[in-house]
């Protein structure tokens, strides 16, 4: 079965192992980002966990901030500044433009070359970025260099929907679910290691503090969403009766949305 919607690999929940154009892939899905139960769950978790980092913090980057779902967020703290989205798609920044108007300040660049001076930034937030960044470790020093002194920078570590329902489903169940998703099997699994990301914040000076917001998703109709925008009923029928048999009466998911923070010394 062919992909019919562009979008699938994100919406599922997680990154995969992309190869392509990061900008072409993004600029794919730029309206329909971020949309879904679980995307709105996780960043309530998330917001709910940095609340007292972002009370302290009036300079903020949102770096891949994307379509601008975290933005509308941030821009209701009220600072002294207008927190700031960046992106490589101009597809994405089009669509945050207007689902926040003038309360974000925008800049398009890359993540390996930001563009920003020294001493610049209280809080830089990359949601779902870092995995996708071919040059960590240069990314990690340019945003450590854009902050300001006590400065953090927050970055999730894993695409965990993905990794769990591997988990929980099998091989086989979980190759199933994937191909009715998203039309083709792929691999579920992180780009890079947790360790990974703790080295780059290391070798960039800054300290490490690791959050872990919980929540939990409501399988059957969080999956059922999802494989009814990309499969025909009866996939959907015959998918989610294998997935509900390896599943054994599990109706809520447990997950986490870990975070990463370093801070820069002051």
């Amino acid at each position: 079965m062919a992909n019919k919607n562009p979008d699938a690999a994100a919406n599922v929940g997680g990154a995969r192992r992309y190869s392509g154009d990061v900008k072409e892939f993004f600029d794919s899905f730029a309206a329909s980002y971020g949309q879904g139960r679980y995307f709105e769950l996780r960043r309530a978790a998330v917001f709910q966990a940095l609340a007292p980092y972002l009370k302290r913090a009036s300079r903020i980057l949102d770096l891949g901030c994307g379509n601008g779902i975290y933005l509308v967020e941030l821009c209701q703290f009220g600072k002294p500044y207008r927190p700031v989205g960046m992106d490589l798609s101009e597809a994405m920044l089009c669509q945050a433009r207007e689902r926040v108007g003038d309360y974000a300040n925008f800049v398009r660049a890359d993540a390996v070359a930001v563009p920003f001076k020294a001493n610049c930034w209280d809080l830089v937030i990359c949601s779902h970025v870092l995995l996708f960044v071919k040059e960590l470790h240069r990314c990690v020093a340019d945003i450590a260099r854009s902050l300001g002194p006590g400065g953090m920078l927050v970055a999730t570590t894993a695409p965990n929907l993905l990794v769990r329902l591997r988990q929980l489903l099998g091989k086989e169940v979980f190759a199933e679910f994937d191909r009715a998703a998203t039309g083709t099997p792929v691999a579920a699994e992180p780009m890079v290691s947790e360790e990974g990301y703790r080295q780059a914040y290391l070798d960039a000076g800054l300290r490490i503090e690791l959050l872990t917001p919980h929540f939990e998703l409501d399988l059957e109709s969080s999956l059922r969403s999802i494989l009814a925008r990309f499969a025909e009923p009866d996939a959907v029928k015959r998918t989610l009766d294998s997935v509900q048999a390896a599943l054994v009466g599990r109706i809520l998911l447990p997950l986490t949305e870990p975070l990463l923070i370093g801070t820069k010394s002051a």
